[in-house]
């Protein structure tokens, strides 16, 4: 386990959402504004769990803490959450062709 442990790669990952190879940046920028207004479209609550998770890179624990909920509420939420942008963008993706 230590040995593939010490494998894994450090370089650190951007927030930006990554071009794909040949995929035109026009269209990763489109991505990022939707994904921008689907977040909004969410209630506070589910935002600020997604935002705190995958934004900042915070543990469900750190999460917890900083919002003063227990970290199965978190899970909950982020669930919740992800099941909610899902479907705001399934309208983005289908009309996309992705």
């Amino acid at each position: 386990m230590n040995v593939l442990r010490s494998r894994r790669p450090t370089t650190e990952v951007s927030a930006e959402f990554p071009a794909r190879s040949g995929e035109d940046p026009i269209e990763s920028k489109e991505r990022h504004r939707a994904v921008q207004a689907a977040l909004l479209e969410l209630s506070i609550e589910y935002r600020e769990v997604v935002v705190l998770r995958h934004f900042t890179d915070l543990s469900y624990d750190d999460i917890a803490t900083t919002l003063g909920i227990p970290a199965k509420t978190v899970k909950s939420r982020l669930y919740s959450a992800r099941q909610q942008l899902g479907a705001l963008l399934v309208d983005w993706r289908s009309s996309n062709g992705v």
